[in-house]
């Protein structure tokens, strides 16, 4: 792996190591020249500083300079950042990088036949919801070179179109790059594969055959949500695309794949709602060695299964979505936009602690990616030894008041149902139209069911800094809205009023109305002998 990547990882590569060396009281950040820097309850380093502290001091090594409690694969992506920042630590040698092939392209167009007709020169969208897919063993291999250099992905993509379009190289036997040819980039060690469109190219991870030796997953969540499958180690390969594609013969839709040296337990992969790829080799027999109640009929079926004991009432765990940090969210959000109280969990969503009660958190109804959400109000389920939340669970029926209260007069609805948005391409929304022209959307709700508003411009929706809440009758049908402010709750108890100090007429008063307490009468003394 070329140090590029190793940096473009770097956070992820760290954690990995401070989880493996059990150090979890150490943030990560990035310095204003990009230069990643830890700090502790007591200390801070520079890149430099940190790595020498994490292969001098943290990491202990066996003779050969190996590792018992790291991966040799981590070890190594250290010891490569470590000499990147001028770190020094035992074992330098180790850190020396082989030398790097030379970054090529190769052009593959569909082979020839009936049976491909309806694949041809189509574009990918269509294609797919023709119900067909890019599958690598329609195409045939028919030029590789050099690979352009400078410029981005899409920069040498329109180089390489142009060149086998108005110039074809002399030993190209292929016809003109045209829709529904793959062009595969061999750059940096890593292999991206992308699809000659109707309007541009598309990449389309699924060409890219699974290596040997390697695990696949595909990804069913939206995969620009981080936290929509596990990190493992620097080895790790991700593809992703922006709209879903058909893998495996059109049997599995998906965001893209993560590729591991070993295979996933059950439990990750059901957490992270990944489906694991036909290829996997000796999938199905790491499946029953981890969920077969005995390890004697291993026959590529899931069958011997412990029973598992169902209690009348039994229900099951809520998940529990572990913190993650801020700089795993990096492309989105900006470290700062992050106050000290809020955090963030799998799938990037923002935690808020309740302004009623901060021993629960709130959702927004969007997460990091922008993408919807439900807002939800979240529990603790776990703490470090500092006591900081480590993870959340949805709390059902949380002891958390709405922040919200009436502040104005019920508005009347015009309009209720679909609500038309999008400036270009229109769409609805369920929500409502108010008499003064306000719009509130279903799905711009915050964790209390208090709606975000808006104002529709020909179907762009702007946010207003306003909230409403909804007046329902007996049976919860909606009648009208009412605008809401923010709830005081402050824990100080209101200053006491000052008493009124009584004016000179009314102390000279109280003075003349009071009687003078009548003394005993003294004893007479006795002169008598």
């Amino acid at each position: 792996m070329d140090i590029k990547t190793l940096l473009d990882n770097e956070i992820d590569i760290l954690l990995a190591a401070l989880d493996r060396l059990k150090i979890y009281d150490i943030s990560l950040s990035y310095t204003a020249d990009g230069q990643i820097t830890a700090r502790d309850y007591e200390n801070q380093w520079t890149a430099k500083e940190f790595y020498e502290f994490l292969l001098n001091e943290a990491i202990s090594y066996q003779p050969d300079g190996t590792s018992a409690v790291m991966a040799e694969n981590t070890l190594l992506s250290l010891r490569r950042l470590g000499e990147h920042y001028g770190a020094v630590f035992p074992f330098m040698e180790q850190a020396e990088s082989p030398k790097r092939e030379a970054d090529t392209f190769t052009i593959y167009q569909l082979k020839d036949g009936e049976a491909l007709h309806y694949h041809r020169f189509e574009p990918l969208e269509r294609l797919e919801k023709s119900g067909l897919s890019v599958e690598p063993d329609n195409y045939s291999q028919v030029y590789t070179a050099p690979l352009p250099e400078g410029g981005s992905a899409q920069d040498k993509l329109n180089q390489i179109y142009e060149r086998f379009n108005l110039n074809h190289p002399a030993d190209f036997k292929g016809h003109s790059l045209s829709v529904s040819d793959i062009v595969v980039f061999h750059e940096n060690g890593r292999d991206t594969a992308h699809y000659v469109d109707r309007f541009g190219f598309q990449e389309v991870p699924q060409f890219i055959a699974q290596e040997p030796g390697r695990f696949r997953y595909y990804i069913t969540q939206e995969a620009m949500n981080i936290g929509t499958y596990p990190y493992m180690g620097p080895t790790d390969v991700t593809r992703f695309t922006a709209r879903p594609h058909k893998y495996e013969r059109g049997t599995v839709e998906a965001f893209g794949y993560a590729e591991y040296p070993g295979p996933l337990s059950p439990e990750q992969s059901r957490s992270y709602a990944l489906i694991p790829a036909a290829a996997n080799e000796n999938y199905l027999k790491n499946a029953e060695m981890s969920m077969e109640a005995n390890t004697n009929m291993i026959d590529g079926i899931l069958n011997n299964l412990p029973e598992q004991k169902q209690e009348p009432g039994d229900f099951r765990e809520p998940e529990v979505f572990p913190v993650e940090p801020v700089g795993r969210f990096k492309r989105h959000i900006e470290p700062d936009e992050i106050t000290p109280e809020q955090l963030i969990i799998k799938g990037g969503i923002v935690l808020t602690p309740c302004a009623s009660n901060p021993e629960y958190y709130e959702s927004t109804n969007r997460n990091v990616a922008g993408r919807y959400i439900d807002a939800r109000i979240y529990e603790v389920a776990g703490r470090n030894k500092r006591g900081k939340p480590t993870a959340f669970r949805v709390a059902e029926g949380a002891a958390v008041e709405n922040p919200l209260e009436p502040a104005g007069k019920m508005i009347g609805i015009t309009q209720s149902g679909g609500i038309v948005c999008g400036l270009v391409e229109k769409y609805e929304m369920e929500g409502f139209v108010l008499a003064d022209k306000t719009v509130l959307l279903e799905k711009e709700r915050d964790a209390h069911g208090n709606y975000y508003a808006g104002i529709s411009l020909d179907g762009m929706m702007l946010k207003l800094p306003k909230m409403y809440a909804a007046v329902t009758d007996e049976k919860g049908k909606v009648l009208a809205f009412r605008e809401m402010r923010e709830k005081d709750f402050s824990r100080e108890e209101p200053p006491k009023k000052a008493e009124k100090k009584p004016s000179i007429r009314e102390q000279l008063g109280k003075k003349v109305s009071q009687k003078p307490e009548l003394k005993p009468p003294a004893k007479k003394k006795s002169h008598e002998r």
